[in-house]
């Protein structure tokens, strides 16, 4: 819901955040070259504060000129870009799942790896210092290799929710309880995620239990291998986390493969070398 107004020569627009910071970014990345200063109000309450962090990382990089307060962010008219150049980094939530398929299945090698905008789903990295999981980073690649999972994971993911399918595909492969939550605006991704979830780990014949932000997952370290029908409902990620499923040795029939496109569209082939 976004609504805008005129006041003393400063555009208002109030943008309501707490279920989803995605149009607010939006806004912010949209606001060059203004003709009047804008002023964006988005209320106390803000769901995926971390990546609302990271658009006004790369936008100051950019260099433009961000004045937040707690409820509101200003930014003066006429911003311009002033460098000629900036180099995306890899896409950290797109590493977490190819970390996760080497955890399982085989090795990685990423290169160029780099984290200088600050991207939440990073984070990846130091839950696998909590979990004991070694890797390497040399230079600017990142490896590491199939290991023991680990047990009795209590994880709340309310700063990378984005990680939700593919962490709970994964859990779904360590004997122990494991409980994700924190994100209760999974609900309004590409799917309910929460619900699709919970449906790709029913389907695969795991025990587990909704929350209102997340899931109980009950794992087990061999599975019994089952053949089932999966539709990732337009979202990406579950086409991830069903592909968990798959290279495990589960018959997986995916409606849409190329749902992954939107983010990944190199997923399929890389797998095909692991």
């Amino acid at each position: 819901e976004v609504m805008a107004a005129v006041v003393s020569a400063m555009f208002t627009v109030f943008v309501k955040s707490d279920i989803s910071s995605q149009f607010l970014s939006s806004i912010i990345l949209n606001s060059w070259n203004l003709e009047s200063p804008l002023k964006i109000n988005f209320g106390s309450t803000v769901a995926s504060e971390s990546f609302l962090r990271l658009t006004k990382n790369i936008c100051l990089r950019l260099g433009m000129k961000i004045h937040s307060e707690l409820s509101y962010i200003s930014i003066p008219e006429m911003q311009k870009v002033n460098i000629k150049k900036l180099k995306a980094e890899v896409d950290a939530s797109s590493v977490f799942t190819l970390a996760c398929f080497a955890l399982l299945f085989g090795n990685m090698k990423v290169q160029p790896f780099k984290n200088e905008f600050g991207q939440p789903d990073f984070r990846f990295l130091n839950l696998f210092d909590e979990w004991k999981i070694n890797y390497k980073i040399k230079s600017d690649s990142l490896e590491l290799s199939k290991q023991e999972l680990p047990k009795f994971v209590e994880l709340n993911i309310e700063d990378c929710p984005d990680l939700f399918p593919v962490i709970c595909a994964v859990l779904s492969f360590s004997d122990g309880m494991h409980k994700i939550y924190g994100a209760p605006n999974l609900v309004s991704k590409e799917s309910n995620r929460i619900e699709k979830t919970y449906e790709l780990l029913n389907l695969a014949g795991i025990s587990v239990t909704k929350l209102g932000d997340g899931l109980i997952i009950q794992g087990v370290s061999i599975p019994a291998v089952k053949k089932f029908s999966f539709n990732p409902d337009k979202d990406h990620r579950m086409a991830f986390a069903a592909a968990v499923f798959a290279y495990a040795g589960f018959e997986v029939e995916l409606s849409d493969e190329d749902v992954v496109n939107k983010s990944f569209p190199q997923f399929w082939k890389i797998l095909g070398r692991i």
